[in-house]
């Protein structure tokens, strides 16, 4: 049987050639959420980034409990502006 993988809500940021700081909002596996540790996630197959994460939920959810983003995302085509 697998092993249970639980998830927490991350703010995490990124640092980008320009010294541009942006920040981004993720559900990461519990095992990675750890303030001050930096993460490398892939964003395609040849793209990869690195973000910090800076703050991390107190709520753990299994996978099938996280939100869709991709269907919000049709439902309410405004969060993406």
């Amino acid at each position: 049987m697998a092993a249970t993988v639980y998830y927490r809500q991350c703010r995490m940021q990124e640092v980008r050639e320009d010294g541009k700081t942006v920040i981004y909002t993720a559900w990461i596996p519990e095992k990675l959420a750890i303030v001050g540790r930096n993460v490398e996630i892939d964003h395609s197959k040849t793209e990869s980034r690195t973000y910090n994460i800076q703050s991390v939920s107190i709520q753990r959810m299994l996978r099938e409990g996280l939100p869709d983003v991709h269907n919000l995302k049709k439902q309410f085509p405004s969060i993406d502006r």
